[in-house]
């Protein structure tokens, strides 16, 4: 079993084995010790690794790939400075899982996904509906196409939001929101918030659900990937 520390064996954000590449990292006016740069020539990214003879070790990401394949990394990994050993290994293992995760939804594989079991359902979801996925907090929002900007987008109504195998439910403070899948026009994800955007909607109204702050695998993009599923399972 190799000594080395694991992000020189294989790269933490892309998780591709045998692609790092040390080189030197050169020291601001020649103070201090001189930390190694790694690179993965895979993915591109940079990191400063600090590591002794032991097992402890840090990472710190210079560089990063921004493509949407490396979500989950480029934000948990790639823009908190400093990481220690266990808390990066956790992160890197999640992202693959999350990674995987994705790219089964967009085959339209969701056999991963088990249904919600509720007893008894939400109100206004019919017993039949399978449920897959709730929210706390997502938003029904307003706001005008072709802006680029959804600063200035109104909150319509706010509430609990379930995703089923035929319907996304929001039962806000204000009255129940009841979509079908079919009725989706575009889904899209962003470091902020997953979108869904509804057809037939002069007024561009669509549900919003914040993108967690602390890693998890159900994250903005994995969330855009089953609805998008879901869809097209109910011929949207």
């Amino acid at each position: 079993m190799s000594d080395l520390p694991a992000p020189l064996l294989g790269c933490l954000y892309c998780h591709s084995e045998g692609t790092i590449i040390q080189s030197e990292n050169r020291r601001l006016f020649g103070i201090g010790e001189a930390m190694p740069n790694i690179t993965c020539n895979v993915c591109g990214s940079v990191a400063v690794l600090e590591h002794n003879e032991g097992k402890d070790w840090r990472i710190r990401y210079k560089k990063t790939n921004r493509d949407r394949e490396y979500f989950f990394s480029s934000i948990h990994l790639g823009r908190v400075g400093w990481i220690d050993a266990d808390t990066a290994l956790e992160i890197s293992t999640m992202s693959f899982v999350q990674r995987q995760r994705v790219q089964q939804s967009r085959r339209g594989n969701l056999s991963w996904l088990k249904p919600i079991s509720l007893d008894p359902p939400p109100p206004l979801i019919d017993p039949t509906e399978i449920i897959y996925l709730q929210f706390r907090y997502v938003t029904y929002q307003q706001g005008q196409r072709g802006r680029f900007s959804r600063a200035d987008d109104v909150i319509v109504d706010s509430g609990s939001f379930y995703i089923t195998d035929d319907y996304l439910h929001l039962l806000g403070t204000k009255r129940s929101w009841n979509t079908k899948l079919t009725d989706i026009r575009k889904v899209d994800f962003d470091d902020e918030a997953w979108y869904v955007y509804l057809k037939n909607n002069e007024l561009n109204e669509y549900y919003r659900g914040d993108n967690p702050e602390e890693p998890t695998i159900m994250d903005a993009q994995l969330v855009a990937s089953v609805i998008q599923a879901l869809r097209g399972k109910a011929g949207g």
